[in-house]
């Protein structure tokens, strides 16, 4: 059964996730940015916890630009170059 839903990504961590809340179930996004409006897909269930993926988005963040790499996405060598420089620095803030 699939369970697609719209939000609002409210935050994301240093892995290039992001961060919304659904129901009271956080769901963590992959290439969400904080601020992006969005059409989401829950693929994965835990029991604190759910994993979704992104099938639109609506409205982008400003937060987000274009990542300058074919390959982001793909190779998985950088997680955070679809945001601008000073968002990353901020994520990388809060993580220390």
């Amino acid at each position: 059964m699939e369970q697609r839903f719209r939000t609002e990504i409210t935050d994301m961590n240093e892995n290039g996730f992001g961060i919304a809340k659904i129901d009271g179930c956080i769901v963590f996004l992959e290439g969400g940015v904080t601020g992006d409006v969005c059409e989401i897909e829950i693929t994965e269930r835990r029991k604190n916890y759910a994993f979704g993926k992104i099938i639109n988005i609506e409205t982008p963040s400003p937060l987000r630009c274009d990542s300058g790499c074919l390959s982001f996405g793909k190779c998985g060598g950088c997680t955070l170059r679809h945001i601008t420089f000073e968002a990353e620095n901020r994520c990388k803030r809060q993580t220390v």
